[in-house]
């Protein structure tokens, strides 16, 4: 919305004037000109439409075209440019490790220079899957009227409270910590932000990206202390994936004891083989926190 709006209305293009006083011709034309500044209110409609008009004295020969009974008329019709609020956001940093924590700042900015912004509605925004709030989210705004952030702990959304306001022609800003598991891409679209002054008309994306972390751990057990020569016995191999993300393509390998002699394999979560000594076992996946 324009603030401020001129029109200057040339009366030359609207009506001859043929001024005449006492049988004298002023110049043989007048011309008038008026320079008229408007302020547009707050909520202007879409458009706007101003008439002038002009009467002349008495005794004055008024013989312009459209004038009726010595009166001209014109109008000027005016297209009104809202100016609606808009939204950006960030993550810092935006880019992690699996299971890291970065700091989400949701910026909304009022473009009307006149009045304030109020939230007509809670403005939520919604995660991609596997991002939430940290367990220390820490929400907060700069955003005025007592405005208020909420953000549950492991929940995968934040919202802003109604009646929250963004001051004439200023910016005010929401933040929340939040964690994630894989790259994604948090999109907050149009029309989500709803003021006194209208919606956002565009939408913003904003990515985190995540670097997969597994952890991998091994452990071996013997299913005896001691042997005798020629028992049977087994060993045990098993492995966790204490990291935050998926491993993939997990291969375990065993050299056995030249000593001994390997009679049977088998897995449970891994693909087991072997090949005289050498016990191998694969898994295409582990999960985090998952044992094989």
């Amino acid at each position: 919305m324009k603030n401020g709006k001129q029109k200057v209305f040339n009366l030359l293009k609207m009506s001859l004037l043929k001024l005449q006083s006492a049988g004298m011709l002023f110049g043989g034309l007048g011309v008038l000109l008026f320079l008229i500044s408007l302020q547009l209110p707050a909520f202007a409609q879409t458009q706007v439409t101003n008439t002038a008009s002009i009467s002349v004295p008495s005794g004055v020969t008024n013989t312009g075209a459209g004038c009726s009974s010595g009166t001209c008329t014109v109008s000027d019709v005016d297209t009104v440019t809202p100016s609606l609020p808009t939204v950006s956001k960030t993550f810092t940093p935006s880019n992690i490790n699996a299971g890291g924590t970065s700091l989400l700042v949701i910026t909304f900015t009022n473009t009307h220079q006149l009045v304030s912004a109020t939230f007509s509605s809670a403005f939520v925004d919604t995660y991609p899957p596997q991002m939430s709030n940290s367990s220390a989210p820490l929400p907060a705004t700069t955003c005025a009227n007592g405005s208020t952030v909420t953000a549950t702990p492991a929940a995968n959304s934040l919202s802003v409270s109604s009646g929250s306001v963004i001051p004439p022609g200023a910016s005010c800003s929401v933040s929340v910590v939040v964690t994630a598991l894989a790259t994604g891409a948090n999109s907050i679209p149009a029309g989500s932000l709803t003021t006194t002054v209208g919606a956002n008309a565009t939408g913003v994306t904003a990515t985190l990206t995540v670097t997969p972390v597994a952890d991998l751990q091994i452990s071996k057990t013997a299913s005896v202390t001691s042997v005798n020569a020629g028992q049977t016995f087994s060993y045990t191999i098993t492995v966790f994936n204490a990291g935050s993300s998926t491993a993939a393509n997990v291969t375990v390998t065993d050299l056995v004891s030249a000593s001994l002699t390997v009679v049977s394999v088998n897995g449970a979560g891994l693909a087991a083989t072997n090949s005289g000594n050498q016990v191998t076992g694969t898994a295409a996946t582990l999960a985090a926190n998952a044992t094989a």
